[in-house]
């Protein structure tokens, strides 16, 4: 089976997707979206892939120092805050009521999410475009806040940035057109965070799941109100970590408030970029490869 997104391989090139066999049927706005789509995805080849990167392992091994010079008990219960926040969908959903207007204040007529999947890609894009700045404004006031606080603050934080993370890729899921009611859409909720948390080769394989679970689950509604288990497990261990890990580095002297406000703001930026092109892409797939989505 054809991935619908084009990795990198081993020698560094992209190989044909499935989409890419469709761009003949692309209108410009399409056309633009989907380059856009690939260079995000393939962002971790060059020099500044790798000069982030090295970014990324300083600021952990300063962050595991940190970690270490707490009690496990600590630590643990924050890991618990986060898991609990993952698993409370009703803690992290948003009410469409509120999206639509960000429709009409753009002169469309959308007041339920079958309005939003008939319009064009170049409607939903300019309702888009100003939410990561939204949310990275309300990133920086809630790190700035608890970064102050120092340690404590950091592990009070992951929580409430995790829950802030899962709303705003919920906004761009229902702008896409996709309901968040249904449980297999909050299990992309969940895939799209952690791979907006991953790097290296674990973010290709976290995207690979992205793109499995969208196919797996297309047509069909889960109404069991609760992210699947084997997702959630998985998932839940990966980004606890990292978040916990970035989060915690918020607590160095002096600059601890700077730092929290820099790190929340920079993750939940990356977290909206990740979401656009997630849900982008999944637009793009039902048009062109599963036919027009309904239900």
């Amino acid at each position: 089976m054809p991935h619908f997104i084009a990795y990198p391989n081993k020698k560094g090139t992209s190989t044909m997707t499935q989409l890419d066999q469709k761009t003949d049927e692309f209108n410009q706005t399409e056309a633009h979206v989907w380059r856009e789509i690939k260079a995000f995805k393939n962002q971790n080849d060059g020099l500044r892939a790798r000069f982030q990167q090295g970014v990324d392992e300083k600021l952990d091994d300063v962050a595991t120092k940190l970690q270490q010079t707490t009690s496990g008990e600590t630590t643990e219960k924050a890991i618990d805050a986060v898991i609990s926040v993952l698993n409370d969908a009703s803690s992290w959903t948003l009410r469409p009521e509120k999206i639509w207007e960000n429709f009409q204040e753009e002169g469309l007529s959308v007041s339920d999410l079958n309005d939003v999947r008939g319009l064009e890609l170049d409607e939903i894009e300019k309702v888009v475009d100003n939410l990561d700045r939204k949310y990275n404004s309300i990133a920086f006031a809630q790190g700035t806040a608890t970064g102050a606080a120092g340690l404590p603050g950091a592990l009070a934080d992951l929580p409430a940035l995790v829950g802030l993370c899962l709303r705003a890729i919920n906004e761009y899921a229902i702008s896409y057109g996709f309901d968040i009611d249904d449980a297999d859409e909050r299990a992309m909720a969940v895939l799209t965070l952690a791979a907006a948390a991953s790097s290296g080769e674990s973010r290709g394989e976290m995207f690979e799941r992205i793109e499995k679970h969208a196919r797996t689950t297309h047509g069909q509604r889960s109404h069991r109100g609760e992210v699947p288990e084997p997702i959630m497990d998985e998932v839940a261990k990966e980004l606890v970590v990292r978040l916990a890990r970035g989060s915690l580095a918020q607590a160095l002297p002096l600059v601890g408030a700077l730092v929290g406000g820099g790190i929340n703001r920079a993750f939940v930026k990356h977290v909206c970029e990740t979401a656009r092109r997630v849900y982008e892409e999944r637009w793009l797939m039902r048009r062109y490869e599963f036919g027009e989505q309904t239900g």
